[in-house]
């Protein structure tokens, strides 16, 4: 489903177009589509508001910047990774686990070199996802004492993955959760009030905020806006969404360029009359779209995703 961050209504009251006229319609959505594709795309990030379970390396700092914004709603934050399992693999030549949203990956090789993967949903109990590894032929999941109840919503593999006996995978939870909050001012960054009167935590845990370390801080929390939903090709969208105008507006007037350069010569770059000139453009698909947003390059600079690799 396209991530659409306007719809043929606002285009078109925003560039003067007719409502009742819907001859070109049809293109105009599609371009729609693939201009908002391509802005996502060009920002590196999530538009739609979406849930999100990370990790961060913490700095010692008191405030910490999250890699998706607008912040709408933090849900969790603690400080602490706690080991509920092992999983290993044995009789075979390989093998490795790994996470993505709420599936957890069994990867493998086995004895005779055929590869597999089993997937394993991520949901209820440490005991409940036990009991799904360990019905798979050769896997293994031995869960810590005392940690059987732990939510596995919330895991993630710690060990880089290689499950090959005698070597296992760690699977952790986050541990205790802290006080921790929006900073006003922000739409991206939280911090701990380490001074405010109704933080009753250890304050010896995080009086120098966000312990420094490697992927030890854990964050769930939803972020990004609600999108404009169309009723239908000329009605204003409902819901509205909260997308910023400055954002719909740009949208807007990529993809007017992108329309209007359909009715000229798609090969032709640019062209200068003295001392005549001409350039041929990329004619691959979506070069046209491409170029359109790299022109809106510093007036989508505020949305840019600030992602650390």
């Amino acid at each position: 489903m396209a991530e659409n961050l306007t719809t043929l209504y606002l285009y078109k009251i925003q560039t003067g177009g007719s409502l009742t006229t819907t001859t070109n319609d049809a293109q105009i959505v599609s371009i729609i589509n693939a201009v908002s594709a391509s802005v996502a795309s060009y920002c590196d990030r999530v538009f739609e508001s979406t849930e999100y379970k990370e990790w961060y390396d913490g700095s010692g700092a008191v405030r910490m910047t999250l890699r998706n914004f607008p912040i709408t709603n933090l849900k969790a934050v603690s400080l602490e990774r706690d080991k509920v399992a092992d999983i290993t693999y044995t009789g075979g030549m390989l093998a490795s686990v790994h996470t993505s949203g709420a599936t957890m990956m069994l990867n493998y090789i086995d004895s005779a070199g055929d590869s597999d993967t089993e997937d394993i949903t991520l949901s209820g109990s440490t005991d409940d996802v036990a009991a799904l590894v360990n019905a798979v032929s050769g896997w293994t999941m031995t869960v810590a004492t005392g940690e059987g109840s732990r939510p596995m919503i919330l895991a993630r593999i710690h060990d880089g993955g290689d499950a090959l006996a005698p070597n296992s995978v760690e699977l952790d939870v986050p541990g205790d959760l802290i006080e921790a909050r929006l900073v006003s001012e922000t739409n991206q960054q939280i911090e701990i009030p380490v001074f405010s009167s109704a933080f009753n935590r250890a304050i010896a845990k995080v009086s120098a905020g966000f312990s420094e370390g490697q992927g030890n801080v854990f964050v769930w929390y939803e972020a990004g806006y609600t999108l404009p939903a169309a009723v239908d090709a000329n009605t204003a969208p409902s819901p509205a969404g909260n997308v910023p105008t400055d954002l719909t507006m740009i949208v807007n007037e990529i993809v007017r360029e992108v329309f209007d350069g359909t009715s000229t010569d798609a090969t032709m770059k640019s062209e200068k009359f003295t001392n005549y000139a001409y350039t041929k453009a990329d004619t691959k698909a979506g070069a046209a779209i491409k170029d359109a947003v790299a022109r809106y390059a510093q007036a989508l600079t505020p949305y840019i995703s600030s992602k650390l690799y």
